[in-house]
């Protein structure tokens, strides 16, 4: 067994970042096959705050940051979630967004993956359109889905 792991650090070592990404999908995809996890929390915000950065040429912030991933040349703060789809969770809801009442950012980044983490979508949303959301009192955060209505909404556009 310690030897498979070995081979298996080789190959992870020798491959590019996308080769990394969906073996990191497929992982987890075993994973649930094996119920050896119940929930599909991953690190898939954070690969999409490095995709967002890199194709919009945004500046990457620190974890300090409170709400705050991103900024633009103009300054414009960004918020950046992703969404891994699965066939068994085809949900566009985002995670958790809070502290909206203080205009924490400018835009929302939506991106949207699909079960091998290629983008298949990402969308930028003005933080007016955000607050139109459900607040959840039991969670203290802003439910935020990405219904037909508001991606048919004028203020929000399909980037990719």
């Amino acid at each position: 067994m310690p030897d498979r792991l070995l081979e298996l650090d080789q190959l992870l070592r020798n491959m590019n970042d996308d080769e990394i990404a969906k073996a990191w999908a497929r992982c987890m995809r075993m994973l649930r096959v094996r119920d050896l996890v119940r929930t599909a929390n991953t690190p898939v915000g954070d690969y999409a705050e490095r995709i967002c950065c890199d194709r919009f040429k945004l500046e990457r912030k620190g974890f300090s940051e409170k709400s705050v991933d991103a900024v633009d040349a103009k300054g414009i703060r960004y918020q950046i979630k992703g969404r891994r789809l699965t066939p068994e969770n085809r949900s566009l809801q985002l995670g958790a967004i809070r502290d909206l009442e203080q205009e924490p950012f400018d835009v929302l980044l939506a991106v949207f993956f699909n079960e091998d983490l290629d983008v298949q979508e990402i969308w930028s949303i003005p933080c007016d359109v955000v607050r139109e959301a459900s607040f959840v009192a039991r969670t203290n955060s802003t439910r935020f889905v990405l219904t037909r209505k508001r991606q048919n909404d004028p203020r929000v556009r399909q980037l990719v």
